[in-house]
């Protein structure tokens, strides 16, 4: 498995490293972000092209993959299972569109080829 750094952001921080590209030494502390991989997980104000993950993806030139789900949760529902899908579509409220299933399918792509993460084979939480 090649060397890969990913990176997991929230909307706070990419505000945060927004700001400190204002300044010179705020700019030294972000230079080694450049060129680097962002993963997103989140609901709507993640998942779209125009979002802030998008946004953070192009000032840094860094290459996106984007694992947010517009309608997303933060907490898992009664009754939710594991659904790594890579290609998720979800129809109004869909107990499986959690934000847990999104680092499921994280764990899919940086996990080599051929090893399996038990949690992620379908299995109830």
């Amino acid at each position: 498995m090649k060397n890969i750094f990913h990176l997991i952001i929230t909307a706070g921080l990419v505000s945060i490293l927004l700001v400190c590209c204002q300044s010179q030494e705020g700019k030294k502390q972000t230079e080694s972000l450049y060129g680097k991989q962002i993963v997103a997980i989140g609901n709507s104000i993640t998942a779209p092209k125009d979002s802030w993950a998008w946004i953070t993806a192009q000032h840094f030139d860094m290459e996106l993959t984007n694992l947010a789900v517009s309608g997303a949760q933060w907490t898992d529902y009664q009754g939710t299972t594991v659904d790594t899908n890579p290609k998720p579509v979800y129809d109004g409220v869909h107990t499986n569109n959690v934000i847990s299933n999104q680092v499921y399918r994280f764990l899919q792509l940086i996990v080599p080829e051929g090893e399996i993460i038990s949690e992620a084979e379908g299995e109830k939480f």
